[in-house]
């Protein structure tokens, strides 16, 4: 008899506490979402003037992690390479010679791996509505900038290696080709510094003199080729057809040939190399160049021509083959060859 009163009591007590449940699940706060986990909210969390900050959304929150990080290498790769082909931009403009176009085809990529130091992530929050995991992934700029400070000083001391023994020197071929060796030190720093920028854009003004002098690299070449007068001493020409060919191939780099004496000088010497036969004529012929600035040789190259016969009664013939051969051979050979040192 107690034992059935007692179970009364309780179920009477389970039954009057249900509607008090009831009521207090429903009166309870909904779960808000933060901030940080909205693209339309994130900026009230990470400020993009003192952060870079990405979401990312998964099925985990592992993935999301990933997919957050990735997003954020993706926003690097993009704005640092339309930085640095502003640069190149820039560097055309202000050469003003259809040659320096070619710096537009130096692209500049970012290693991923430089882009994710100083790293940081959020907790991952569920969202029970869509059912994915949420992660955040951010920068503080200023924190990462300290951090990547010491990659700009090494690119800039590798730079600075090659450039101020170009700037030292007084011979304009000597600087022309130093100058080119200084272009790969100088596109590396280019992205170190376009990296910098997205990444902390306040640190621009310290390096604004360095960006000058990268960009301007292509120009001062442009215009120490202007100042070069070349002065042609040739031997053993038929009817200036080498002298021509050269002359053609030197100015289209943007040189010029004198007819007056300069310091700067092409020594050229042409040699048919023909062996008579009884009845034929055989050449091996060839085309000695050796380019001197102020009385310094700077580069010599032999090119040899494709190998020629004839009969002796068409000597004239031979002679023409002999030349056509020598000039196809300049103007394919010559301008590769001295692409990294002058032209």
């Amino acid at each position: 008899m107690q034992s059935k009163l007692l179970k009364t009591i309780l179920l009477t007590a389970v039954l009057l506490a249900l509607p008090l449940l009831a009521a207090a699940c429903a009166s309870s706060p909904k779960e808000d979402a933060p901030l940080w986990s909205d693209e339309n909210t994130l900026e009230q969390v990470y400020p993009s003037s003192s952060y870079i900050a990405r979401i990312g959304r998964a099925s985990s929150a592992q993935a999301a992690e990933s997919f957050a990080d990735s997003e954020l290498t993706r926003h690097f790769e993009h704005s640092v390479q339309s930085v640095t082909s502003a640069s190149q931009v820039m560097v055309n403009n202000a050469s003003g010679t259809s040659k320096e176009e070619k710096s537009l085809e130096r692209k500049v990529f970012v290693d991923s791996s430089m882009k994710l130091f100083a790293l940081h992530h959020t907790q991952a929050w569920f969202d029970k509505k869509t059912k994915t995991y949420v992660v955040c992934s951010y920068l503080d700029r200023e924190e990462a900038f300290s951090i990547y400070e010491n990659q700009i000083k090494i690119s800039r001391q590798n730079f600075e290696a090659f450039y101020n023994k170009a700037r030292d020197e007084n011979n304009y071929l000597t600087k022309i080709s130093a100058l080119k060796d200084c272009i790969p030190a100088a596109d590396s720093y280019l992205s170190v510094l376009s990296f910098a920028h997205t990444l902390y854009p306040k640190s621009d003004a310290n390096y604004e003199k360095d960006k000058e002098t990268l960009t301007s690299i292509d120009s001062q070449i442009a215009q120490l080729k202007k100042s070069i007068l070349f002065y042609m001493d040739i031997k053993g020409d038929s009817n200036n057809q080498i002298k021509d060919s050269l002359t053609n191939i030197f100015t289209k780099s943007g040189f010029t040939i004198t007819e007056s004496k300069s310091p700067y000088i092409i020594k050229v010497l042409v040699e048919p190399d023909k062996t008579y036969h009884e009845e034929t004529i055989t050449a091996n012929p060839k085309v000695s160049l050796q380019i001197l600035g102020q009385n310094t040789p700077f580069y010599s190259i032999t090119i040899t021509g494709s190998r020629v016969s004839g009969f002796k009664q068409a000597e004239a013939f031979v002679n023409k083959k002999i030349f056509d051969s020598l000039v196809s051979e300049l103007k394919t050979q010559l301008p590769s060859e001295l692409e990294n040192k002058l032209f």
